[in-house]
């Protein structure tokens, strides 16, 4: 798999940070090569990165991990076409924010392996871009950066994954074998 740390500070509250980039359907605003994220159902998603040519990859993620105001942890579901994995770390820094990326991702092999290798081609400068659109959009700030927020202490984030609680986390999860995610931040 590769893998890319990057980092970044923005000048704006964690809870503000932590806000813009939770809900998911932010993401293309900044991601290059995100088209769309739609949120499929509590703890799931839908990804579709661009292409070359007009091709496009699609993909399911799952939260793994998710610490209000800290960190969002993800993973491509079992049968997803793209392999990839992450966490997402909000470090408070006076009254600014430390963005902390990890990620991994394997492409599959064939065609479509081809393809996922051309959307994530250079993938250490293309997060690092990423997080610099996501800075200058925060500190432009929120409200006119396009971006849906919701301010730290109200549990309702629309539609993206905050709508999803501690209780509907067990529920979902009532009965279910744990799966083996080790979180890529702390692999060696």
């Amino acid at each position: 798999m590769t893998k890319v740390k990057k980092e970044i500070l923005v000048h704006a509250p964690v809870e503000a940070v932590y806000g813009a980039w939770h809900n998911f359907e932010n993401l293309p605003r900044f991601m290059e090569n995100i088209e769309e994220v739609r949120v499929v159902s509590g703890s799931r998603s839908h990804w579709k990165a661009k292409g070359p040519l007009g091709k496009s990859a699609e993909w399911d993620a799952e939260i793994t991990m998710d610490e209000k105001n800290e960190s969002i942890g993800w993973r491509s579901i079992d049968d997803s076409s793209v392999t990839t994995a992450g966490r997402v770390s909000f470090v408070p820094v006076s009254d600014s924010t430390r963005i902390e990326v990890t990620m991994e991702y394997d492409a599959p092999a064939g065609p479509l392996g081809d393809l996922a290798a051309k959307i994530f081609s250079n993938p250490d400068k293309q997060v690092e871009e990423d997080l610099r659109r996501f800075q200058e959009a925060i500190e432009r700030g929120v409200a006119g950066s396009g971006f849906a927020y919701e301010p730290a202490g109200n549990e309702t984030f629309g539609s993206s994954m905050g709508a999803t609680t501690e209780a509907d986390i067990e529920a979902m999860n009532a009965g279910a074998e744990p799966t083996a995610v080790v979180d890529p931040a702390t692999r060696l």
